[in-house]
């Protein structure tokens, strides 16, 4: 009700007119609230015009020249591990901006398709009734969750990282880097390393959080076309088809079907059909996610892995109060973003297994017709085989290796303790 309440206020806003009206979709909906955090971090993939290009390329350029000083930094200073591990936390957050501001520029397109696919071609949440619809909407909101904890706890990292050491009495943590001793004697060079810094968090927090954040979003709609999915397929032989064929096609069914007096093999053969197609549109979108993301899912673990250990290690170490509360948000901020990439891989993942028990549940042993008895065999065969998100198709994204990489960050912590040692 509240979403559908801010419907009449963001119609007012030009980039939202055609999309404002899916805030009624249990799904559908955290699309829109992507796509105002992604606008505003200027990662929307949609009409990319020229001075969105400038200002991408502005932007981008600042916070290379932000990665450069950082990793002179630590050429010229870092010294032991300590260091090292203090430094690292910006060189990883140089590193996840530069390569996912890269990944949403040069697959733009792409990515305008598959966003296209969620709001033209998805089905809307409502169609099969109330209790399916709170059922995608409860889904959906487990993802939603952790995604907005992970942008809150970056927001709070961000904040400190920019204006701690301009109040501190003495430089703090890696801000050396970002402040260079005397930086504040000359008017000029001291606007130009705070004009640097706001823009290196407004980089961190934005282009970080808008891939992660689309990423999400894109699987947890996927998640539940595929919940709709099986609710279509269980009704198959329940004498409602026709009604679901109606619902299905919507306006459009008079110009599809234009005979309303069909048998109910034939509604039955039609009803199937639109599932079949629909099961394959969902499995290209998840091969298209693959494709797209596959490589960042790589380069996110190695940084989550290594931000967990290194932080870690800082926390363990540390014997100020202001220091372990920093590094502990760090933390929790790379907990968040490994975990809401492994929970939005997971739902669909599950999802998609989903449809096997949808087809065997279907009134499928009552067909005369044999047809429709393979052709619900070839779903179920197929369907076997979930559909996984993967890292260059190696490593498969879910549960397990969250726990997987949280295990194996506490083994590399024991080494860093020994080393320093």
């Amino acid at each position: 009700p509240f979403l559908r309440r801010l419907h009449p206020f963001l119609k007012r806003f030009r980039f939202l007119q055609e999309s404002a009206h899916f805030l009624a979709d249990a799904s559908k909906y955290s699309l829109v609230l992507a796509q105002i955090y992604l606008y505003a971090a200027n990662m929307w993939p949609i009409n990319f015009t020229s001075v969105r290009k400038t200002l991408f390329f502005t932007v981008i350029g600042i916070a290379i020249l932000h990665l450069v000083s950082i990793l002179v930094y630590c050429y010229s200073y870092v010294k032991n591990v300590d260091t090292l591990a203090e430094v690292f936390q910006q060189v990883d957050l140089g590193i996840q901006v530069l390569y996912k501001s890269s990944v949403v520029f040069r697959k733009s397109n792409r990515l305008s398709n598959l966003i296209h696919i969620v709001w033209y071609e998805f089905w809307p949440s409502n169609l099969f009734g109330g209790e399916l619809e709170e059922k995608i909407a409860d889904d959906t909101k487990t993802v939603i969750v952790p995604i907005l904890l992970e942008i809150i706890v970056a927001g709070i990292y961000s904040a400190i990282c920019l204006f701690l050491p301009l109040f501190a009495k003495s430089t703090l943590l890696l801000h050396e880097a970002w402040y260079p001793p005397g930086w504040d004697r000359n008017p000029m060079f001291k606007y130009a390393h705070i004009f640097k810094s706001f823009v290196a968090v407004y980089t961190d927090l934005g282009i970080i959080c808008a891939y992660d954040l689309l990423y999400v979003i894109l699987c947890t709609n996927c998640s539940a076309q595929f919940r709709l999915l099986c609710s279509a397929m269980e009704l198959i032989g329940s004498g409602m088809e026709k009604d679901t064929v109606d619902d299905i096609q919507g306006d459009d069914n008079d110009i599809r079907n234009p005979s309303s007096h069909g048998t109910r093999e034939e509604y039955e053969m039609e009803l199937l059909s639109i599932c079949v197609k629909h099961h394959q549109k969902l499995i290209q979108f998840g091969d298209e996610l693959n494709m797209i993301f596959g490589s960042g899912h790589f380069l996110q673990l190695h940084t989550t892995l290594m931000g967990i250990c290194l932080t870690s290690y800082l926390i363990a170490s540390a014997d100020n109060l202001i220091y372990i509360i920093f590094n502990i948000i760090y933390y929790v901020a790379h907990f968040w973003q490994l975990y809401v990439f492994c929970a939005a891989s997971n739902q669909v993942s599950d999802s998609s297994v989903c449809v096997f028990d949808a087809a065997y549940g279907s009134k499928w042993y009552t067909k005369i017709c044999k047809d429709i008895t393979k052709c619900l065999i070839i779903i179920m065969i197929r369907s076997k085989s979930p559909i996984t998100m993967n890292a260059f198709g190696l490593i498969v994204v879910n549960y397990v290796l969250f726990l997987t990489v949280m295990r194996f960050s506490f083994t590399l912590y024991t080494f860093l303790r020994t080393l320093a040692a």
